[in-house]
């Protein structure tokens, strides 16, 4: 608990199990008060690790992708009624899991709604220099459209207070890494109030980490979501916005309308 507020927090795992069982013991439990690991189908024995280790773990029988994984430790610690603020986190060690504390408090004080962990370079690792260039772009671009002036949008550490997700259609997001920029796209859009909270990170062989190629790609998708959330200020409304924007009540009713009639 953190001011009052109960704290849930979710590791998202693949692959992980050279790094899981360090992630788990980082995490501050005093504050914490329930945790859970998603693992994505993993096939080197990071579901099996993490249960030895007392960790409450949820395994797809697949690997459906870093949304999809989300979408279950979103669903996961919503499930649980009592807990106010919700801190996801990646199982590879990439990010140091004792500043959960951190991540939760400005929502838990109520100065914010959602926090991005601000990516900060430890000196035994520091982010590849095409990705520095990338994110620096991508981040004035998000900012301009979004009218804030956030640091880091492209992080897997964040924190959200419960009603934020409830009020969101994150589960009709893709379920790949593109779920993460169009989380981003919706918070912004509908008026959230979001900051950054300085994160300590490291790159080394084990931590999970997007090539050049992976990293156009998430390139691409980021300015599809920004250029959603642009279009949407102007007024059109072209179907992907209209999926990403929408919330979950609209979704739930389309999903639930019978198939018209040829």
């Amino acid at each position: 608990m953190l001011h009052g507020k109960r704290i849930g927090a979710v590791i998202i795992a693949y692959q992980a199990a050279k790094t899981i069982g360090e992630t788990l013991r980082a995490v501050p439990r005093e504050v914490v008060d329930h945790l859970i690991v998603c693992d994505d189908g993993s096939t080197d024995g990071t579901a099996e690790l993490s249960t030895s280790l007392g960790a409450l773990t949820y395994r797809s029988p697949v690997n459906r992708g870093a949304g999809a994984n989300t979408k279950l430790g979103f669903e996961r610690l919503l499930e649980r009624t009592d807990l106010d603020v919700l801190v996801l986190l990646h199982g590879d060690n990439q990010y140091d899991p004792a500043r959960i504390p951190a991540l939760a408090e400005p929502i838990a004080l109520g100065h914010c709604d959602a926090v991005l962990g601000n990516r900060v370079h430890w000196a035994r690792g520091s982010m590849p220099v095409y990705k520095r260039l990338g994110n620096t772009a991508l981040t004035w671009v998000q900012n301009r459209v979004f009218g804030v002036e956030l640091r880091d949008y492209a992080t897997g550490y964040k924190a959200f207070a419960r009603t934020v997700l409830e009020s969101l259609d994150w589960a009709g997001n893709k379920d790949d890494f593109e779920f993460d920029e169009q989380l981003n796209a919706q918070l912004l859009l509908r008026g959230f109030r979001v900051e950054n909270v300085p994160v300590p990170t490291r790159y080394f062989p084990e931590a999970s980490s997007v090539n050049l190629r992976g990293s156009v790609r998430y390139g691409i998708q980021t300015l599809k979501a920004t250029g959603a959330a642009l279009a949407w200020r102007m007024g059109l409304r072209p179907a992907y916005a209209v999926r990403l924007f929408r919330s979950p009540e609209a979704r739930s009713a389309t999903e639930a309308r019978p198939p018209e009639l040829s």
